[in-house]
């Protein structure tokens, strides 16, 4: 005979007018949009710092591989400097954020000054 288990999930919380007596906190959840798009900044820059040294590597192991055709050098040389130009982006994307933001007049890195303006006055 087969069990189930059922296991109680508890209820619902951070949904505004559902659920709760209490207001949902607004300085909590800018400084959990914060967090998340600190770690999402942060998860890409490794993800693509990787790829530029797998990238990078592959590109080396080509050319050393290529036994001194003149199409496979070209070929490697390519792709250690399309890894190069990547890494480079990476490196710079943070001032091109702070820089289009500045001309806009947002506060793009950081949203939680935002947040507390969206709601009634």
């Amino acid at each position: 005979m087969k069990q189930i288990i059922a296991l109680s999930l508890g209820p619902f919380e951070g949904i505004p007018n559902s659920y709760q007596e209490k207001p949902l906190d607004v300085g909590n959840a800018s400084s959990r949009l914060v967090e998340i798009i600190s770690n999402t900044y942060t998860f890409l820059s490794l993800v693509g710092g990787i790829m530029f040294i797998l990238y990078f590597a592959i590109g080396a192991l080509n050319w050393v591989s290529s036994g001194g055709k003149q199409e496979q050098i070209e070929k490697a040389k390519k792709m250690m400097t399309d890894a190069a130009i990547g890494l480079i982006i990476i490196a710079v994307s943070y001032p091109i954020i702070y820089i289009i933001s500045s001309v806009l007049g947002l506060n793009i890195l950081h949203p939680e000054e935002l947040i507390p303006q969206i709601g009634p006055t």
